[in-house]
């Protein structure tokens, strides 16, 4: 079984074909297993406050929340997909307390792991979340593995419910391959935005009504921009240019001379990394310069030529607001 980044699930089989004694070649067979699935998923009540219906979003949710005592899960994914968003939900579900610990700030004093050792011990088990499990390193890392290791010895009503740690969509380093995620037997991906894009139609509405009155909302002009773009800081990124349009337009409709500078290309087809990086140090450089392209094409050290045709490529609209 092979999970694809458009939603869909396939069973692979492959059949050797010999001539003789001899390989001579093979055949695969591909098939369909997404109806299967996704009707096993339907089931999966998405835990409270996440949004989102695509196939790969609800698998994500519906494993997460199916948790078991002693079955920890690692949450994966690149950052601002919203694996912490995901813990603290399943957490509300089953009506569990949630104890994040933020391994990226973490240093080599003991007293952040001594209180969350004291807070888990404090009341009914609650469920702990490992933020950045994989920034930790040196002392910080091996008490963090001594306190897993005491509460996986301890009965299941004295440890926490459940642990979930994040991680980056990034092999982590080898000290936490080896001290820490022996103790994570599931592993959870949670997709980026770009192959989940069509949840924006539920997930705008959601994060806008964060930032502003029920009197504001997105033009189908402008939602159909914001399904156009990559979303490199993915949902993140998202609410953050949503809380920025709605300071914007505070009554009425968003459209996409709402949006931020970044936001307002048009271009059909999704970026590759290095044009996304190549795009975004263009967009930053013209709102330096005030939409000036020679300036930007100078800062940027390339042709006034380039950078036009690049403008032209990516469709990026310059901004009105600006002189």
């Amino acid at each position: 079984m092979a999970d694809l980044p458009s939603g869909l699930v396939a069973r692979l089989e492959y059949r050797p074909v010999y001539s003789g004694s001899t390989l001579a070649g093979g055949v695969f067979r591909v098939k369909n297993q997404s109806a299967a699935r996704s009707t096993a998923c339907q089931t999966d009540l998405q835990p409270p406050g996440l949004v989102g219906g695509s196939s790969l979003w609800r698998q994500g949710c519906a494993a997460a929340a199916s948790f078991a005592a002693r079955s920890w899960a690692a949450l994966s994914g690149e950052p601002g997909t919203g694996k912490t968003a995901v813990a603290h939900a399943v957490a509300v579900r089953h009506g569990r307390r949630a104890l994040l610990l933020d391994c990226a700030g973490l240093d080599d004093r003991a007293a952040k792991v001594q209180a969350l050792a004291d807070d888990v011990a404090g009341g009914r088990p609650p469920v702990v979340i490992l933020q950045h499990a994989d920034a930790l390193t040196g002392e910080a890392l091996q008490r963090v593995a001594d306190l897993l290791t005491t509460w996986q010895a301890m009965p299941a009503d004295q440890g926490p419910a459940w642990v979930a740690a994040t991680v980056r969509d990034e092999a982590p380093g080898p000290d936490v391959q080896l001290q820490l995620m022996p103790f994570f037997t599931r592993a959870i991906d949670i997709p980026p935005l770009r192959h989940r894009i069509e949840d924006l139609r539920r997930l705008v509405p959601h994060l806008l009504g964060r930032h502003s009155n029920q009197d504001v909302a997105v033009s189908d002009t402008c939602l159909r921009q914001l399904m156009r773009l990559p979303w490199p800081g993915n949902v993140r990124q998202l609410d953050q240019v949503l809380s920025e349009a709605s300071r914007q337009r505070r009554t009425g409709t968003i459209e996409v001379t709402d949006l931020p500078a970044e936001c307002r290309m048009f271009t059909r087809r999704q970026l590759t990394k290095l044009e996304t990086i190549e795009y975004e140090a263009i967009v930053r450089s013209l709102a330096a310069n005030d939409g000036n392209k020679e300036h930007a094409a100078a800062d940027l050290g390339m042709s006034r030529a380039t950078i036009y045709r690049k403008i032209r490529a990516f469709g990026i609209v310059p901004d009105q607001r600006r002189g």
